[in-house]
């Protein structure tokens, strides 16, 4: 592909010398261009003038040229696209202090690393350290093994008389945390006051209690009963017969007599979590131990841990409850370790806040100690759990492979039972919201050939878009779950840029959601004030230089006359222009990608402004004439064209030295020459493909679809915005690393994907024009008696296999990977017009902006404070 894109120097002489970089006779002489002065540079009322050899070796060297003058100053203010909407005020942007930054950036980095050495925190547990405290000394069983559980619990007792979570009042945790350190207390027949508070607080709550609301703690209806059981026996003041009660004990008794005891004992299973509340079946607790996990403990689980060993006095189990109490300052949680949910939980909270900037070398480090216990059976919530679950697993592994690391997505297929359904655990009754959201976002990073993604992804898809939107998810209580699974229905992992993704977070994030197991649980390292306040700073940072640049491409636009061209989509509607700035402000939004920034916007609208103009072409010999010019590359020759054709190959002309003079002080090993023949046989190629589009709707041409997609994946112009744009986004380039992106696979697989999500979006608006050159009606043609509604199914599957394709291609490294800026603006090109041309909006944003366009672009724009 690399000979198409230089072949129009044959004519000059100088075919293929880019790829020898054997360049002569270019030169810029007579003004030295200024680069921080974009809008000024080119003026066409400058008085001032330039000696310019152009690209061509035989063009004639222009001495004392003047570019095309400007008309006289229009009298009217001009009015700023989108006033009052993009432009921030500012006192709304404030001075940001970087000390108070970096100290927050350092606080993170010490949680990651302590992450990263598979330690981390989580609250304690009433409930679990309760169960622990019961243990008597294996010295003399009169006495606690653990005095200083017992004293955590009495000073630990809340105002109300009962234990659990201080900030929150989720009656089922308060209940049965209360209950367990009541049974503890009374068993050592110590703390007679809390027992007395405790047991008020339970009569005047208890009859409280529903059958279900919605947040039942896992495990509940073994546990509770089981701790009822043990406070009747002690005697403790309580109301036993209560409805609630009596309507549990009859659903508890028909589970446990469906529980397999065979299976008890014979593979790990979700019950080993909660063996405390199994005691009235026939449990042989010998045989349960080799369902140990290595740490000694059984499914991480204290509590159930503590109960075996009291039935066993094993002492591996002693040996773990030492350890957890000891690492834990003798008040364990209801899971220990929770090390590997804990760390992929922080990372992605880290990353869909958008300030994993910060943090790459740390996260790398997080993620290889995940890696390391990662199965082709997936994963648990701990390093030494031994029953896997669909969520750890569809976390684990889109980070995993997000990042690089070598994840097969066959760890789903244990989640996949008869009857078309997937699972969490074998043996659920209903599925967690959170899950299956979870569950969504993987199944959107697959690659060709894989199946059971396919199925994960229609199955979480139709469960989400189905759910009540006042269910209650059963792992977590969430600031704003449903509004979290509502954005990623709306935004599809390709059809949502980060910065737009990250802001939408920051609204949804809580910094003191409550998580749910045994009991209720809090995860301090993922849900923090910290994390969040640092948010608001980058989030604050990104928009900061956002007006200025904005400015510059204004000041830009109108000195380059545009809005004397004629039908197009940017002289009718402006708002193109700060639209397609935040396209690509709201993707590489890092502050050192200015340039890039500024140049891609420019380059977007010179393609669409050419696009349109060859959309209304009518004479083959204005394109003839135009070809001449482009194909020669000389300002010179400009005269000879219409006025709508002289203006923007004079402004792709001026941009291309402009472009030359930045990338020459960045790449010192590229000579001017050489980035100057490369920016004009970008565009030299990108220019003569339109044409090419153009001579076939003038002359009726409806070619076959594979030649339609040979020159229509070059006029998409996406191709040309990363080749460009490459030059300013931060990488070391060569003459060879340039030549190799342009023949990459991953550029083939972007201009694929750019074309078709374009045809099946504006197709009909296209043939309504009169232009009938387009995918779908390429396709009927060569298949005689397909319909619309075929070719769009045809169009639809193919870019979704090369939408898997380009997964494959960014996220596995690969040898002689091209850089890792340039796959990643590759990628993110794709994204930019997946969105722009929306298949869940079913709209092309990009020729019809509306509100909702607006209101995305003040997402980008909004600062978000710490409330």
């Amino acid at each position: 592909m690399a000979k198409v894109l230089f072949s129009s120097f044959q004519q000059t002489g100088i075919s293929g010398s880019l790829k020898s970089g054997q360049l002569s006779g270019v030169f810029i002489n007579g003004t030295n261009l200024k680069s921080n002065a974009h809008a000024k540079r080119f003026r066409k009322n400058s008085t001032s003038s330039i000696t310019i050899s152009c690209c061509a070796s035989n063009s004639p060297t222009l001495e004392n040229t003047k570019l095309a003058e400007a008309p006289e100053k229009r009298q009217k203010k001009k009015q700023l696209p989108y006033q009052g909407i993009l432009h921030v005020p500012g006192d709304r942007v404030e001075e940001l202090d970087t000390r108070e930054t970096s100290l927050l950036v350092a606080e993170v980095k010490g949680w990651l690393m302590k992450l990263a050495s598979g330690k981390g925190e989580i609250s304690p547990s009433a409930y679990d350290t309760a169960w622990v405290a019961r243990i008597p000394s294996e010295s003399d069983s009169s006495l606690p093994e653990f005095p200083e559980a017992l004293e955590w619990i009495i000073n630990s007792q809340l105002p109300d008389g009962s234990w659990g979570d201080d900030r929150h009042l989720q009656l089922y945790d308060r209940v049965l945390s209360t209950l367990s350190c009541l049974v503890t207390l009374k068993t050592w027949d110590i703390g007679h006051n809390s027992i007395a508070q405790g047991t008020k607080f339970l009569r005047e709550n208890m009859i409280k209690l529903k059958q279900d609301d919605g947040d039942l703690l896992s495990g509940f209806e073994v546990t509770f009963p089981m701790m009822l059981h043990e406070a009747k026996q002690l005697g403790l003041d309580i109301p036993y017969e209560t409805e609630f009660t009596r309507l549990l004990e009859i659903s508890t008794k028909k589970k446990l007599a469906k529980i397999p005891l065979d299976k008890i004992h014979s593979a790990p299973t979700t019950l080993l979590y909660s063996l405390e509340g199994l005691q009235d079946l026939e449990i042989d607790w010998q045989k349960i131990l080799k369902l140990q996990s290595k740490d000694g403990s059984f499914l991480s689980s204290p509590s159930s841990t503590a109960c075996v060993y009291l039935k066993t006095k094993d002492r591996k189990s002693l040996q773990y409850l030492q350890n957890a109490m000891e690492d834990q300052n003798y008040a364990v949680p209801c899971h220990y370790p929770i090390d590997l949910f804990e760390s992929l939980w922080v990372v992605d909270t880290i990353e869909r806040l958008g300030i994993d900037v910060f943090f790459r070398d740390e996260i790398k480090a997080v993620l290889d100690y995940v890696y390391s216990f990662w199965t082709n059976e997936g994963i648990g919530w701990g390093s030494t759990c031994l029953v896997n679950d669909i969520d750890d697993t569809a976390m684990a592994f889109r980070i995993l492979r997000m990042h690089g690391y070598n994840v097969s997505p066959d760890a789903f297929n244990q989640f996949w039972l008869p009857g078309d359904k997937f699972c969490c655990f074998v043996g659920e009754l209903s599925h967690g919201v959170s899950e299956m959201l979870n569950l969504h976002r993987a199944s959107q990073v697959d690659f060709p050939n894989e199946a059971i993604l396919t199925k994960t992804f229609k199955y979480s898809h139709d469960y989400l878009l189905n759910v009540d939107s006042a269910h209650m998810d059963k792992w977590a209580t969430k600031k704003n779950l449903m509004g979290e699974v509502a954005f990623e229905l709306a935004n599809p992992f390709h059809d949502c840029l980060p910065r737009i993704y990250n802001n939408a977070y920051i609204k949804h994030y809580g910094m003191d959601d409550l998580w749910i197991a045994k009991t209720i649980y809090r995860l301090p390292l993922v849900n923090n004030k910290v994390f969040l306040e640092l948010a608001n700073r980058y989030a604050q940072q990104c928009q900061s230089y956002q007006p200025s640049e904005l400015t510059e491409l204004v000041n830009w636009w109108h000195s380059s006359r545009f809005e004397d061209v004629p039908s197009t989509r940017l002289t009718a509607n402006i708002d193109m222009l700060p639209y397609i700035y935040y396209v690509i402000c709201a993707t590489f939004h890092e502050q050192e990608f200015a340039q890039l920034r500024v140049f891609f916007s420019k380059a977007c609208c010179l393609n669409t402004l050419f696009d349109d103009l060859m959309d209304c072409a009518t004479s083959i010999e204005e394109l003839d004439r135009l070809q001449n010019v482009i194909e020669r590359w000389d300002i010179s020759l400009s005269h000879e064209l219409p006025l709508e054709y002289r203006i923007p190959f004079q402004e792709f002309y001026n941009t291309v030295l402009v472009m030359t003079e930045a990338a020459s002080k960045i790449h010192k090993n590229l000579s001017p020459e050489f980035i100057c023949k490369y920016l004009s046989g970008i565009y030299t190629k990108l220019i003569k493909s339109e044409i090419a589009d153009a001579r076939w709707k003038i002359e009726g041409y409806i070619p076959s679809f594979e030649e339609y997609m040979e020159n229509a994946e070059v006029s998409i112009s996406t191709w040309v915005h990363v080749l460009m744009s490459i030059l300013f986004c931060g990488e070391p380039l060569t003459e060879e690393i340039l030549n190799t992106i342009y023949d990459s696979r991953p550029l083939k697989l972007d201009r694929i994907i750019s074309r078709l999500c374009n045809d099946i979006q504006t197709y009909k608006i296209e043939m309504k024009l009169g232009q009938p050159t387009q995918g779908v009606s390429c396709y009927m043609k060569e298949h005689p008696g397909a319909t619309e509604e075929d070719a769009l199914v045809y169009l639809q599957s193919l870019l979704e296999k090369t939408k898997r394709e380009l997964n494959e291609s960014y996220f596995i490294t690969h040898e002689n990977d091209l850089p890792k800026n340039i796959k990643r603006f590759n990628f993110e090109m794709v994204r930019m017009m997946l969105i722009t041309y929306n298949e869940t909006r079913q709209v092309d944003l990009f020729r019809n902006p509306d509100n909702e366009l607006k209101d995305m672009i003040k997402f980008c724009l909004e600062t978000y404070r710490t409330l």
